[in-house]
């Protein structure tokens, strides 16, 4: 090798060394500091934090306010660019980030109202109670900024080349919007179901909807919604967190249980993210404990536990949205009829501002239902589209759903919590609860929407008349709940609620396969449950809709094809779906053969009537599976038939189509044997980051991919995108507890990932190799348990007034 070569290369490798060395040492600067002392403006008496194992904050204050300022300060440690994201998604301010590619998301969220919502809420209150939610807000806010003005600025805006902007008070009321839009399906379901009616009309809208309430005879187009559709499906790359998408949550009564005391538990299904979608923080004072799980940006755990009272959450699922058409007066269209006469349209003019691109000025247009939500991508009376309006009951200015946040994270008794739980407004939420003295309840909390009798809430509804619009909302003690039943156990899997004493609640349940399979597993009439005993209850992944849909499978394939050179193949394949009992384990072929089977009878059922403006909010939508099943088991159905072709297509004929396009696809893509399909070649849990899109920073920052068990719908759920032939894993427990009440100090749970946001931190993913070994790990909660496994103590003390 000539000289000059070989120095050439000693060069490039030095130089190589030199910059990863650099790197490494750059990265260390971002670390949060978890020990030493810190000086904090803003605190009033000095706050230690003790950080454990697994690094979660053990927060010991004299005050409440001095805790949750350290909260602020300790969570921004670990998540600010995360916070950063969710409180821009929420008003809008995502494109200040990303760019032009956000605009269309921040318009859209903007139109929603939810930075309206949260300057109104805050107008309310000019002067909050110390015992609310907004006041604990504040010190919290000042925690962030404290870390923000003097912590070290996390890697992603070095990427970027930004820096953070303060938080606001407002920012803590945008996560809350935010997270009521997730719990909120109307907004993938409703323009699903109003194209089918409109366009094919009841015989079809029977086997799409299992919950049909009453239609009018002249539906309504849906020409103003295909692009708003369109934009829902595209915009879950840019979520700092993912949409939730159910919940498994249920309590044993003390008499079922070794202790003699209720055990809860709690696993929240929810699209995952990097980092994890929860933060873990215990905070203690003279007069508070909680150990909590908290959404980036919120002062108060969403659902939590102390030594007294335990709480979980699943979605309740109701319709709290509803879309109505405007009439415009073709003389003014600035105006709307509303009930008799012309009412001039509210315009609202918001900025957008631009990464790398100039501000859009954005005029949103309210009628007296609410934001038209049509017009937000293209004006409305370019396309010759009737403006859509949306009521979204989040948007009532009676909302009181941050003070009842408050109020249950502070209740000392099931008195004290159900008056909490009685001031949620939206989203809707089933919420489970235990306490130490034996009591056990479940609420479906929320206020339910009173529509006319002869409104169908998924469909467009008629805004001109005013005979469509909501009446009010039906008062708390008329939502469902059960309190110490006398049959005893309380199970939330999102399923409609049975034998409810209310009129009957619309919405958008889950298939009412999870919630009798825990039901079954969970029912036993002599042996007392462990807590250890439940862990296998809460990973198990069977799974029973394709065992109720595969006869009716198996029916069509009796007859061998003409011609096939897949035949064999075909014959194999079909043995596993005979003898397979619905278990989802990771070694078996037979998961992987129906969920590819599923995805192409999917497409010959439903794409030609969906075409591509709906059916891919269809397959976000809750809609799918308890059609899906009903119309397997409706030879008569009309979604049978191909829209498309001139023939008429029958069950048979499509049911066939699809299998030899999945016998077809499995072979290319793993080959003739059947048993080499396994369900590990597929399903796959990779945790994506948001800058995931570039390869480079996909594989500095993501984590994964791994294979795991379970499915949709399966207790251990992990579910994934029906868009595409690959089953790759996109949300599921986004963390699982079990809390005793007998012995509260010592509950078990484990997450997906870990507390810190920083990649080169040890809590960045300490957690994920006993998350995929479905184990578990103490939650601690006594101060002496807390101080043994105690690992680093950060104290913070307050600024002098000259700093």
């Amino acid at each position: 090798m000539p000289r000059l070569l070989k120095r050439l290369l000693v060069f490039l490798c030095a130089s190589l060394i030199l910059l990863t060395g650099a790197t490494w040492l750059y990265l260390q600067t971002k670390k949060p500091q978890r020990s030493g002392t810190l000086n904090l403006a803003g605190l009033s008496q000095p706050v230690n934090i003790h950080y454990d194992t697994w690094g979660v904050p053990h927060i010991y204050a004299q005050s409440e306010e001095d805790a949750v300022h350290a909260l602020g300060y300790v969570q921004a440690q670990d998540r600010l660019f995360q916070m950063d994201l969710i409180r821009r998604i929420g008003s809008g301010r995502l494109a200040e980030i990303y760019g032009e590619s956000a605009v269309d998301t921040d318009t859209f969220f903007r139109t929603l109202g939810i930075r309206k919502f949260a300057s109104r809420y805050i107008e309310r209150f000019p002067n909050p109670s110390p015992h609310s939610f907004l006041h604990l807000a504040r010190h919290y806010v000042d925690g962030v900024n404290a870390f923000i003005q003097t912590g070290p600025t996390p890697i992603e805006y070095s990427l970027l080349g930004l820096e953070p902007s303060p938080m606001t008070l407002e920012d803590p009321l945008h996560l809350l919007g935010y997270m009521a839009f997730t719990f909120a399906p109307a907004f993938q379901t409703d323009p699903v179901v109003n194209h089918v009616h409109a366009t094919y009309g009841e015989a079809f809208l029977k086997d799409l909807t299992t919950t049909l309430a009453p239609t009018r005879s002249k539906p309504f187009p849906t020409s103003g919604l295909g692009a708003v559709s369109r934009l829902l499906s595209s915009i879950d790359s840019l979520l700092p967190t993912g949409l939730f998408h159910g919940s498994n949550a249920w309590v044993i009564p003390g008499r079922d249980t070794q202790s003699g005391k209720p055990i809860l538990a709690n696993d929240p299904h929810i699209g995952f993210s990097l980092p994890d979608v929860w933060y873990e923080a215990h905070i203690s004072t003279p007069n508070y404990e909680n150990y909590g799980h908290h959404l980036a940006g919120s002062p108060v755990p969403i659902i939590g536990f102390n030594q007294k009272i335990a709480w979980g959450m699943t979605m309740l699922e109701i319709d709290e949205v509803d879309f109505f058409k405007e009439r415009l007066n073709p003389e003014n269209q600035n105006e709307v009829w509303y009930q008799g006469a012309w009412h001039p349209l509210i315009h609202r003019e918001e900025t957008v501002h631009i990464q790398g691109a100039p501000s859009k000025t954005i005029t949103i247009k309210e009628t007296p239902h609410g934001p038209i939500i049509n017009d937000i991508l293209n004006d409305f009376t370019h396309d010759n589209a009737d403006p859509i309006s949306m009521m979204w009951t989040f948007q009532d200015d009676r909302n009181t759903t941050p003070e009842a946040l408050y109020r249950i994270t502070h209740a000392q008794s099931l008195e004290d919590f159900e008056k909490g739980v009685a001031l949620l407004w939206a989203p809707g939420i089933n919420i489970l609860y235990a306490d130490v003295d034996n009591n056990i309840a479940q609420w479906g909390a929320g206020r339910i929407p009173v529509r006319p009798a002869h409104v169908n809430p998924m469909l467009i509804l008629d805004g001109a008349s005013g005979e469509d619009d909501l009446l009010g909302y039906y008062p708390f003690s008329a939502n469902p709940k059960s309190i110490n039943p006398k049959g005893g156990l309380l199970v939330s899997a999102n399923n409609v609620y049975a034998n409810q004493k209310a009129p009957y609640i619309h919405g958008y349940y889950s298939p009412d396969e999870r919630i009798h399979r825990l039901q079954k597993l969970l029912t036993r009439p002599t042996k007392p449950w462990s807590v250890d005993e439940l862990k296998a209850v809460q990973t198990e992944d069977k799974r029973e809709l394709p065992l109720q849909a595969r006869r009716t499978g198996l029916k069509a394939l009796r007859t061998p094809f003409h011609h096939w050179s897949l035949q064999p193949v075909s014959d194999r394949a079909k043995r596993l779906l005979e003898e397979w009992s619905g278990d989802y384990h990771t070694h078996l072929a037979a998961p992987t053969l129906w969920e590819r089977f599923y995805f192409f009878a999917l497409k010959e059922i439903y794409a030609d009537e969906l075409t591509e403006n709906f059916f891919g909010s269809f397959l976000r939508s809750p809609l799918i599976d308890a059609s899906f099943l009903q119309i397997m088991n409706n030879p008569y159905s009309p979604w049978w038939n191909n829209q498309i072709t001139k023939r008429v297509e029958t069950s048979t004929v499509i049911i066939q189509q699809a299998w030899k396009k999945t016998i077809s696809s499995l072979v290319e893509q793993f080959g003739e044997d059947p048993a080499r399909w396994t369900w590990d070649r597929v399903h796959t849990l990779e945790f994506h980051h948001p800058f995931s899109q570039s390869p480079l920073i996909r594989s500095l920052f993501n984590v994964g991919p791994f294979p795991v068990p379970g499915a949709r719908e399966t207790v251990n759920h992990f579910g994934f995108s029906l868009a595409t032939e690959e089953c790759s894993v996109t949300n599921g427990p986004s963390f699982r507890h079990l809390i005793s009440m007998g012995a509260p100090t010592e509950a078990l749970g484990v997450s997906p990932l870990g507390q810190s946001g920083n990649v080169i931190d040890p809590h960045y993913q300490d957690q994920t190799p006993l998350y995929l070994a479905n184990g578990y790990r103490r939650k601690l909660l006594a101060r002496d348990d807390v101080e043994a496994d105690t690992q680093s103590v950060l104290r913070l003390l307050p600024s002098l007034p000259n700093n």
